[in-house]
């Protein structure tokens, strides 16, 4: 194989010399140790390399003489077809940044994390539609939730107007201009958002070991 000079064998060589360490990667996948970098990076290569072969497939036929490596070349895209299967579960990009909460592109075959996502989606819409209400108690139409520092969903209120913020709302910061809020009712949702969003995290690893398995 590597001295004949079959521009089959040939193209065959090519397309073995630009493969990752697969021995390493799939031994990784095997024990459950594969990150979703990795598990990416060996599916793509696995699922490329079949494509590549089967193109190949008259060419083998006809050119190659030993029954042996003939009946190897045609059986290798078909023993390499689940490859495609696999990456079509995952979302690309979030396996190549490691982002397990958005690995999974179709959620049908993960019913505890569709759950989950649905439950996480649940508080949101609550959080969304208490808006009004902080829009009402402070008159303010146009009013809408801010970030600052990792902290989500703060009412931002200008310190001229704090005469109008109920005395149950808790106060997380302020500069000289204004001073940022939740109702009680953001303090409860958002520490449940929280929590929901840890048990996320739990279950996509739960369901990225067993997707390895």
């Amino acid at each position: 194989m590597m001295k004949s000079e079959s521009p089959t064998l040939n193209s065959i060589r090519s397309l073995l010399s630009h493969l990752p360490d697969l021995e390493r990667g799939i031994c990784s996948i095997y024990h459950g140790k594969s990150s979703t970098q990795e598990f990416y990076l060996i599916c793509m290569s696995l699922s490329r390399l079949g494509l590549e072969l089967q193109a190949l497939l008259p060419a083998i036929q006809s050119q190659i003489r030993s029954t042996l490596l003939r009946s190897l070349l045609l059986d290798t895209p078909d023993l390499l077809a689940p490859a495609h299967g696999f990456l079509k579960v995952l979302n690309e990009k979030a396996a190549k940044s490691g982002n397990k909460t958005e690995l999974f592109s179709d959620l049908s075959g993960f019913p505890v994390l569709q759950e989950r996502m649905s439950q996480i989606q649940a508080v949101l819409s609550e959080i969304q539609a208490h808006r009004k209400e902080v829009r009402l108690v402070l008159k303010s139409p146009a009013l809408d939730y801010t970030t600052v520092s990792g902290q989500e969903f703060l009412i931002e209120v200008k310190n001229s107007l704090s005469s109008v913020v109920p005395p149950d709302w808790v106060k997380f910061s302020s500069t000289k201009a204004v001073s940022r809020y939740h109702s009680p009712f953001l303090v409860e949702r958002y520490k449940k958002l929280q929590l929901l969003r840890e048990q996320l995290l739990l279950d996509c690893q739960s369901e990225w070991t067993q997707f390895l398995g």
